[in-house]
């Protein structure tokens, strides 16, 4: 989508404020933070200073909160490389002074990125030097120690969790011989892994199915032999020899994804794409990259904290646009802006119309942020962004037209939400596969869990027995009938909304407590 140009420049006039991470120390204002903090759902007491818009606590206080927690860390000095050491993992002994009450409501603080030892490896931290103390920007921070940091906008209320779920881990794929297996987490008890008939050579993302023999989603290395009496396959990962079995249907679906793959292949050639290495890049395409990645660290915090009262209006106007694709990538599925990205992608393409700078910002979810510029100049600003890989349920080509009948949509996501409820997983797959949903059991789990993750963030629980709703779908004042949506209101309170989007193509869903 392109922007518009006044927001374009004030995109650019707020890249002049952004403190650059590269920049010398410098002497600003640190106001005490009065906001509620709570670890685990219990308030702690800790004391925080406000340091241009930035939450910055004392290493040590947080050490010392997290004390036998599962991201708890030791704090040291290493006297010969001169930094601070943390040893992630081990018990942290109190001193005197941890957890002390911030007495003065506002200071100087010296701010400037620094060094320190995180299990001998050296790691850049914001920090701030405020009467003598270390402070150190809490995300940072909470990045490098696991522990999560989140924001309740309403309450005003920063949130600290020590033991976050970790996420699922993906299915183990393989293709061997044109043909796809996948990990059933069994030992092969008959044999030691003796004589091998291969080695897996190249690997995709954990999420993605591998395309071409020799390849997994879990790495590469691994050796494999072929023969087992059910047509399974044995490879050894850690020393242990696993079994791998073929999934005929999955195959099936890994052809037509092949394809896909193709078609793109023969789009690119014919659009002439070349990527440009990283040697060939001009400095102002360097420099771009750069005033990217700092615009984008700003925003993510501003969309997480929010900006101050007495924030400019051009300020305000870019990060409004931002926290919408926020909350828009959240009801498709996979949130982006919740962190700052886990990972960026940096790359220059030679198209048919031009030279191409593009930036893509990874998220935890899954999701990604992309923006690219055409012929980057000193002056040049006008920006395509995109969100990618944020949509979970995804409609298929041609549903929007193939399934009209509003009434038997707005059926159907009822005897969705209810298989949901009964835990009938299954049943909920097909359900959304015969109103022409791309449906499997892994993308409705996801589904299911993100949104009752984030209703259980906003206090309250969703998919669960008693709740009302509309019996009949009834056409909104202002609706076109394009998307159907339903409202399941619970009597804990929290409320769903589940929408069948033609328009974005996609299952939108939101959980939250109304009471």
């Amino acid at each position: 989508m392109k922007k518009k140009i006044s927001l374009l420049l004030a995109i650019l006039m707020l890249v002049t404020l952004i403190p650059t991470a590269f920049a010398e120390s410098k002497t600003v204002d640190a106001v005490k933070n009065t906001k509620k903090v709570t670890l685990d759902g219990e308030e702690v007491m800790v004391g925080a200073y406000d340091v241009e818009g930035y939450n910055y606590l004392k290493l040590r206080d947080i050490a010392a909160i997290l004390n036998g927690k599962k991201c708890q860390f030791s704090v040291g000095y290493d006297e010969p490389t001169k930094l601070i050491s943390v040893e992630l993992a081990k018990a942290y002994e109190k001193v005197e002074g941890d957890l002390a009450e911030i007495k003065d409501e506002k200071a100087k603080a010296i701010v400037s990125v620094k060094k320190i030892l995180v299990n001998g490896e050296e790691k850049e931290v914001k920090t701030a030097l405020i009467n003598e103390y270390n402070y150190m920007q809490l995300r940072d921070l909470g990045s490098l120690v696991g522990l999560n940091v989140g924001y309740d906008k309403v309450n005003k209320v920063i949130q600290l969790k020590s033991d976050a779920e970790e996420k699922e881990e993906s299915p183990r794929y393989v293709m061997i011989d044109s043909k796809l297996y996948k990990d059933t987490g069994e030992i092969n008890k008959n044999m030691t892994c003796g004589t091998m008939d291969g080695k897996i050579l190249t690997t995709v993302d954990a999420k993605e199915m591998p395309k071409k023999d020799n390849e997994s989603n879990f790495g590469t290395g691994y050796e494999y032999q072929i023969g087992g009496e059910d047509g399974s396959i044995t490879v050894e990962i850690d020393d242990k020899c696993l079994i791998f079995k073929e999934v005929k249907e999955e195959k099936t679906e890994d052809k037509k994804d092949d394809k896909k793959d193709e078609k793109k292949e023969e789009v690119k050639k014919e659009a002439k794409v070349e990527l440009v290495p990283e040697d060939k890049w001009t400095k102002e395409e360097k420099v771009w990259f750069d005033t990217q990645e700092k615009l984008m660290n700003f925003l993510e915090e501003a969309v997480i904290y929010g900006l101050t009262d007495d924030a400019e209006e051009s300020t305000k106007e870019v990060v409004n646009y931002y926290d919408g694709l926020a909350k828009a990538s959240i009801l498709q599925g996979r949130e982006i802006f919740d962190t700052h990205a886990i990972k960026i992608d940096k790359f220059v393409e030679k198209r048919a119309d031009g030279r191409y700078a593009v930036i893509e910002f990874n998220y935890k979810s899954g999701g990604i942020y992309k923006v690219e510029q055409k012929d980057v100049k000193e002056d040049a600003f006008e920006l395509n962004d995109t969100m990618k890989n944020v949509i979970i349920l995804e409609l298929e080509d041609g549903a929007k037209d193939k399934y009209k009948d509003n009434n038997l949509i707005y059926a159907k996501l009822i005897e969705f939400h209810q298989a949901v409820v009964d835990n009938k997983m299954d049943e909920a797959v097909k359900i959304l596969q015969s109103i022409g949903v791309k449906a499997n059991a892994e993308n409705v789990k996801e589904y299911v869990d993100t949104r009752k993750q984030i209703a259980k963030n906003l206090g309250t629980e969703i998919f669960v027995k008693d709740f009302e709703y509309d019996k009949e779908y009834k056409k909104g004042e202002n609706d076109d009938g394009t998307d159907v949506a339903i409202i399941f209101n619970y009597d804990n309170g929290g409320m769903l909304f589940i929408g069948y989007s033609r328009n974005a193509g996609a299952i939108l869903g939101f959980g939250m407590k109304l009471k």
